[in-house]
């Protein structure tokens, strides 16, 4: 459950990554854990597509790869297929 305090904890665990050279310096984490936090809320919320067609799952673990993939340094890129479930 997703109550809208999470973000400086999201925006923290971005700046870890970025101060280990995992995720991308050219972010500003305290605005990308706000939109992270905001687009989870609506796909747990059913409002992205009809629950008929895809499941909040589904979107979730599609998301959850778009959003890491763009997040990640090639370093990050390197070790980011041990913490991804594989579908």
């Amino acid at each position: 459950y997703i109550t809208g305090t999470e973000a400086p904890e999201v925006a923290g665990i971005i700046r870890e990554g970025q101060a280990d050279g995992l995720f991308r310096q050219d972010i500003d984490p305290d605005v990308v854990a706000t939109i992270h936090l905001t687009l989870a809320t609506q796909i747990f919320g059913g409002a992205l597509a009809p629950l008929s067609r895809f499941s909040p799952e589904k979107i979730w673990r599609q998301y959850e790869h778009m959003f890491l993939h763009g997040l990640c340094t090639a370093k990050g890129l390197e070790l980011l297929p041990h913490y991804l479930p594989q579908e």
